[in-house]
């Protein structure tokens, strides 16, 4: 259960699904309304949850120019990334922050609010980030607090079953096409049993 990208810098505000083929079983998208889960939390968890908190991985060179190079305006390939499109980026984007190694790879920190409102209006706020989600392309990340605490193997469980009970299931039918305000609602996926399912996905900001 996760925010789409909610640990790069440039978080889209809306994830678009839309199924051409659906699994004839299994494979349900499963979505969780931040708000929903701010509203199970006790006041500790309030007060430790509504701290800003850092992102921390070790990015592969390869991966971090990829992705630059899909982001900086002026570069369009990841041989052409430099240190100085690598500062402008990090100038653009509040919140960042970098060490880089001898064999091209960074240490990369990124704070993010990990309960806000809604970019689409409204002031209550909700829980709503990737600390629950997978790390498929990149090294599993390490979370900490803003108060220095770190973010335990533990309580992320915690998270996840208390997501739960307020998660419902898209069962998707051929054509069928969701629109989720991504800086509220997270999202995640049942286990595939038909791998015979078509599903895209479009991202963008308002």
């Amino acid at each position: 259960m996760h925010i789409e990208n909610g640990n790069t810098p440039r978080c889209p505000d809306i994830v678009t699904f839309f199924a051409q083929t659906a699994a004839f079983e299994g494979s349900q998208t499963t979505i969780c309304d931040g708000r929903a889960v701010w509203d199970l939390f006790d006041d500790p968890q309030k007060a430790r949850w509504s701290q800003p908190m850092t992102v921390e991985r070790v990015l592969p060179e390869v991966l971090w120019k990829r992705y630059l190079a899909n982001e900086h305006p002026a570069i369009s390939h990841p041989d052409e990334v430099t240190m100085e499109h690598v500062l402008q980026f990090k100038a653009a984007v509040p919140g960042q922050d970098f060490e880089q190694h001898d064999d091209g790879a960074l240490t990369y920190r990124l704070t993010v609010n990990p309960v806000r409102p809604s970019a689409l209006g409204g002031t209550d706020r909700g829980f709503a980030n990737a600390v629950l989600g997978p790390s498929h392309n990149y090294q599993p990340p390490r979370y900490a607090m803003a108060d220095g605490s770190p973010v335990s193997a533990d309580e992320i469980e915690e998270m996840r079953a208390l997501a739960e009970k307020v998660t419902h299931e898209i069962n998707w039918q051929d054509g069928d096409i969701a629109i989720l305000d991504n800086t509220r609602v997270m999202h995640g996926r049942r286990a595939i049993a038909d791998a015979n399912r078509n599903l895209f996905i479009g991202m963008g900001m308002i």
